[in-house]
């Protein structure tokens, strides 16, 4: 048995609200009918999506159906689910999960630095941004 109760849409909703995820619009700008999709990317560059079937209320889930959500769109256990539901705390998803993907520099960028007698050491980690900025003060 559960410590938990039946998770409803209206639920689903209110966590996707407190935790600051965003409206999804179809191909031409308005908000799909059938569904209502969210998105909410995370700090570690992840973006995840949940559907919730309209209308939402308090229809509830079927524990295998809720299992799915909770794993694979919500990517939170039902602890972490709940205490975001009814206490406003929003969960702690870690960054060591998953590695936080970094943009390459350009070549052209990288061969600039390495004449300028930037070492490879110092590019490595580097933005585009930063390594503008690093070519500017040589």
């Amino acid at each position: 048995m559960s410590k938990h109760p039946a998770a409803t849409r209206a639920d689903h909703r209110k966590f996707c609200s407190v935790e600051g995820w965003q409206v999804v619009r179809d191909a031409v700008g308005r908000e799909a009918r059938h569904h209502v999709t969210l998105e909410l990317e995370t700090s570690d560059g992840r973006v995840l999506r949940t559907r919730i079937s309209r209308p939402v209320g308090p229809d509830t889930y079927g524990a295998s159906l809720w299992r799915h959500i909770l794993r694979d769109q919500l990517d939170v256990t039902a602890d972490e689910f709940w205490r975001c539901v009814n206490d406003g705390i929003v969960p702690e998803r870690s960054a060591d999960s998953t590695p936080v993907p970094v943009k390459p520099l350009p070549l052209s960028l990288v061969k600039a630095l390495l004449a300028a007698g930037v070492s490879p050491a110092e590019l490595e980690g580097l933005t585009a941004a930063e390594a503008k900025a690093l070519l500017k003060g040589k």
